[in-house]
């Protein structure tokens, strides 16, 4: 799919094998099709000592903004609209998303959710 001002990521078509970031197979297949965005400008992980997950979302959401009638539209023929937060954590961690926040992401329709890393997993670079 392409979206002007948007990367999008690589697509997962139901049946095909999984994929790792690394490239490398995993168990099983695809129940499902899929593609995504990337907004990160850069293949390094950002730290929440530059920026908190809630201020991450609000900058993706500005982003989404021209495209918010396309997302409604995709949910509204039963597509399952997701932003997917990816946090490696070192420790005991905790986030806060205000009410307003969650408003803005109701008004797009979209699910909010997170693949939390251990530190033994947390890869250096995003690169897929």
């Amino acid at each position: 799919m392409n979206v002007p001002g948007l990367n999008t990521g690589r697509p997962m078509n139901y049946g095909e094998d999984r994929i790792s970031y690394k490239g490398e197979k995993l168990e099983g297949a695809y129940f499902d099709s899929r593609f995504g965005f990337d907004f990160e400008t850069s293949n390094k992980w950002r730290s929440s000592e530059d920026q908190s997950a809630a201020d991450a979302i609000a900058e993706i959401l500005k982003k989404l903004e021209p495209h918010k009638q396309m997302l409604n539209d995709l949910s509204k023929s039963g597509c399952d609209t997701q932003l997917i937060v990816a946090i490696g954590v070192d420790s005991n961690t905790g986030e806060i998303f205000k009410p307003e926040l969650m408003r803005c992401l109701s008004e797009f329709d979209i699910s909010l959710g997170f693949d939390l890393y251990p530190p033994d997993s947390t890869p250096q670079s995003k690169e897929h």
